[in-house]
């Protein structure tokens, strides 16, 4: 946990498929009007989720389950082994809810093994292919770990991107401060700000750069 900060710019030419935006809530997260980035608007096959169950072994699973993962996505959860009687069950599903003609996703989850409570569980999820309209991005540009006063945090909660070079430029003046000087050194202030002018401030690329906040 704790603030991420990165300098990405957007692409034509995905470098990763899985480095992507969807632009469907554009206005509530960027400070910078979407149509600024048409050119880069595209679209990708995408699954809609309509249902999704869970499955897991016993009862004591089934309470394991219910206080680590809980129900809140699932439409269903079964019990027992996954044998012939099992895969009845879920038919009737799948049938009572008219999924038959959605993707079937399969997936085996868990909670980890390291504590009590861990469980192993199965999901499957039913889904309808659809186009989504998606931003591509290169993620690697700049990348800063914290670092910021008061001000940053008071100024950029406010949207998870933010594309004009006046952001980059107060995002600077905001690294550091008395906290960081005392407990980190003026040294380690000083590298993040040389960091943050090289690698945001100056490749800065007006309606192609975002600086990317994960709080």
């Amino acid at each position: 946990m704790g603030l991420d900060i990165s300098h990405i710019k957007l692409t034509t030419k995905p470098v990763n498929p899985a480095w992507f935006w969807y632009v469907g809530d554009w206005e509530f997260e960027c400070n910078v009007p979407l149509e600024v980035y048409s050119k880069y608007i595209t679209e990708m096959d995408d699954l809609e989720y309509k249902k999704s169950i869970a499955i897991v072994n016993d009862e004591e699973d089934y309470a394991k389950f219910i206080d680590a993962v809980g129900c809140d996505g699932y439409s269903q959860v079964f019990i027992g082994e996954q044998d012939d009687k099992m895969q009845r069950q879920i038919s009737r599903f799948i049938v009572e809810h008219k999924l038959e003609n959605l993707k079937v996703i399969n997936s085996e989850r868990g909670t980890g093994n390291s504590w009590p409570g861990a469980v192993n569980y199965n999901t499957i999820s039913f889904a309808e292919p659809v186009k989504s309209r998606v931003i591509y991005y290169i993620d690697d540009i700049g990348y800063q770990r914290k670092g910021m006063n008061d001000l940053f945090y008071d100024t950029f909660k406010k949207h998870m991107f933010w594309g004009n070079k006046e952001d980059f430029e107060l995002a600077y003046e905001c690294i550091g401060g008395t906290w960081y000087v005392e407990h980190w050194g003026q040294e380690a202030v000083d590298s993040m700000k040389i960091n943050f002018k090289k690698n945001f401030v100056e490749k800065f690329e007006f309606g192609k750069s975002l600086l990317n906040l994960s709080f």
